[in-house]
């Protein structure tokens, strides 16, 4: 992290100055209800040799009158920043020989307040609701519910930035910021400055809240019937991607929500990582298919995306693929990105829901059941649907020989289509309610055109005359 000393007023810049000591990078590991943040100095930052030689060296820039002048180191991360200010005298004409400096700290508390929200994803345990199980003969059990635990932002943000005014003022004592030393003259090289150690660790206790269930086990009597279903075939798949879908379904099976509660894609299913049990399957990434951890999850989110449509949930968030999906018309699919892409609804009801998946014989299903009302269905329906032809592009490729083609990219054309979800109760529509207006843009098939310099024929060799066979001469008589 490069950091500067500046002379205001004209003067002249040092780049790679080593603060040392006085900064310091928090690591966060772990889970529990509470975590200590080791805050320690970095060791290839601790070069005290080197720190004390380049701060006299500094000082006999400043030694000149200047305006202001300063030193400025950030953690980027937690936007932790400590301040190596000279003092008045030092800054002023005819400053005496002693340099005095003072060293403050800062905390830039939206940028802390980023990167614990970003910790919490690591040591949050979400707390689990009851949870329905459908037996094979349609009856229903239930499981009980669990507390959770939840960094509690505000309270650590507090914490984190009290520690570090702790931290910044023992470096500046240890470090003797305040009395570096006399400035040694133009010619003569620095006065050599004994290293001392570096400021003590620090730990900052981090405030963990308990989070209870929404719902109560008795409150899972009020779910009598199925609200919505939807099923989509995945038996072209590759064994990873079939293995990621099952394994994300899993993850969902059971889920119950309280009335208004929202339910996120990727809290639930948790990030695609090896570790927990997701494999290497294609996934699209700017329009392409390519391996990546975790493939098939987003033909889940878009499954569970149709059920919510027929269950008449409320859609909270959703954003469609690059280009449509070979298992759902356009306009039907929710795509999922961990860290980026989320797919939630909220239980719009007034009574809890819950929400079943099965991933078995190559079908994958999703059924929410809740308080159903008798006479009220619900269907899709796509209009104002146009497609763009798929624009051809061709390149020229000196690999291939002269004449051959080869299709690198089959291309996709561009769709708009509108989605509404139309109500009935009774067999009349009550409602006719727009969903989306979702645009695939077009991306061009691509063709490889052979350019390979054709092979030039070899020079024709110069032909002869047969030679004839020599005959001896007949004499008379023979």
């Amino acid at each position: 992290m490069p950091a500067s000393i500046t002379r205001l007023g004209g003067g002249a810049l040092l780049t790679a100055f080593a603060v040392g000591g006085a900064l310091v990078a928090l690591a966060f590991r772990g889970r529990g209800a509470m975590h200590r943040l080791p805050a320690h100095v970095q060791a290839s930052q601790v070069d005290m040799d080197a720190f004390t030689k380049r701060m006299n060296g500094a000082k006999v820039l400043l030694n000149n009158p200047v305006t202001g002048a300063w030193i400025t180191r950030t953690c980027a991360a937690m936007g932790l920043t400590v301040r190596a200010q000279p003092s008045e005298d030092t800054r002023s004409a005819g400053a005496p020989a002693q340099a005095a400096w003072s060293i403050s700290g800062a905390v830039d508390n939206a940028r802390l307040d980023a990167a614990l929200h970003k910790l919490s994803l690591i040591t949050d345990r979400p707390f689990r609701n009851p949870r329905l199980a459908l037996a094979a003969d349609g009856e229903m059990h239930t499981a009980p519910g669990a507390d959770g635990v939840a960094l509690d932002v505000r309270d650590t943000s507090q914490r984190v930035a009290a520690a570090w005014q702790v931290y910044v003022n023992q470096a500046s004592t240890t470090l003797g910021a305040n009395s570096i030393g006399a400035v040694p003259s133009q010619t003569s090289p620095p006065a050599p400055i004994t290293a001392q150690q570096a400021a003590p660790h620090i730990g900052v206790v981090m405030a963990m809240v308990k989070t209870r269930p929404t719902l109560q086990t008795s409150d899972l009597k009020l779910i009598d019937g199925l609200l919505g279903r939807y099923t989509t075939r995945y038996g072209g798949s590759s064994p990873n991607r079939k293995s990621n879908i099952a394994l994300a379904a899993r993850h969902i099976n059971g889920t119950t929500l309280a009335p208004g509660q929202i339910f996120s894609y990727n809290n639930v299913v948790g990030p695609r990582i090896e570790q927990d049990g997701f494999k290497t399957a294609p996934v699209i990434i700017k329009g392409e298919l390519v391996p990546g951890m975790g493939g098939g999850v987003c033909q889940v989110s878009s499954t569970l995306y149709n059920a919510v449509l027929l269950a008449d949930l409320k859609v909270v968030r959703r954003a469609h693929h690059a280009f449509p999906v070979h298992y759902l018309p356009p306009g039907r699919d929710a795509t999922v990105a961990w860290g980026s892409i989320d797919f939630r609804f909220a239980n719009s009801m007034a009574t809890p829901i819950c929400i079943f998946a099965s991933a078995w014989h190559n079908r994958l299903t999703f059924s929410i059941y809740g308080k159903k009302q008798a006479g009220r269905d619900v269907d899709i329906e796509l209009a104002d649907r146009s497609v763009q032809p798929v624009a051809v592009e061709r390149v020229k490729d000196p690999a291939l020989p002269p004449g051959r083609v080869v299709v690198k990219d089959k291309g996709h054309p561009s769709i708009h289509v509108t989605v509404y979800r139309v109500t009935r109760e009774n067999g009349e529509v009550v409602s006719r309610q727009l969903i989306s207006r979702d645009h695939y843009r077009m991306f061009p098939r691509i063709l490889l055109v052979g350019s390979a310099p054709a092979p030039q024929p070899h020079p024709a060799l110069p032909q002869t005359p047969p030679q004839q066979p020599l005959v001896p001469p007949v004499r008379p008589g023979q």
